[in-house]
């Protein structure tokens, strides 16, 4: 049995001797440490959201809204966008804010205590949202027009 062990051993020995062969030598001055590559891209690229889903539809939009405001969009489209989305929010801020006036001539001369105070109440309030929402369609257009304006002066 000695003789068994013995080659186990030797076998062992002589296998461990062939591994260190094919190993380069370690080197005893240097420390370091190896970082693995990323597998994380560096940029991430979005899916374009669905526009036949609600959600999707509010994510298109706001990519429009997005694209619109920024220096890079082609002048074309910035040009574009003003008789096709400014023109119409123009009239419609135009015909919101003469209902409005209107309102509020209604209420001034029917007074507080009117049976239609309330009435003219929420519709003032609604008035006021899509005023609120025509502006902000404008702003959007104003600020990629401006931002196109500053690039192509510099």
């Amino acid at each position: 049995m000695s003789d068994a062990n013995s080659s186990d051993e030797s076998g062992s020995a002589n296998s461990h001797r062939e591994s260190e062969s094919y190993l380069p030598a370690p080197e005893t001055g240097e420390l370091f440490i190896e970082i693995p590559v990323s597998p994380v891209p560096y940029f991430i690229q979005e899916s374009l959201p669905d526009g036949n889903t609600p959600m999707g539809e509010i994510a298109a939009e706001g990519e429009l809204y997005r694209g619109l405001s920024s220096p890079y969009t082609p002048r074309w489209v910035t040009l574009a966008s003003w008789p096709v989305l400014g023109l119409p929010t123009c009239v419609s801020l135009g015909l919101a804010i003469a209902e409005g006036i209107a309102i509020i001539q209604q209420a001034h001369a029917a007074g507080i205590h009117s049976a239609d105070f309330g009435v003219m109440l929420v519709q003032a309030g609604a008035l006021l949202v899509a005023v609120f929402l025509s502006a902000l369609v404008l702003v959007v257009l104003a600020k990629g027009t401006l931002a196109q304006i500053k690039r192509s002066q510099r």
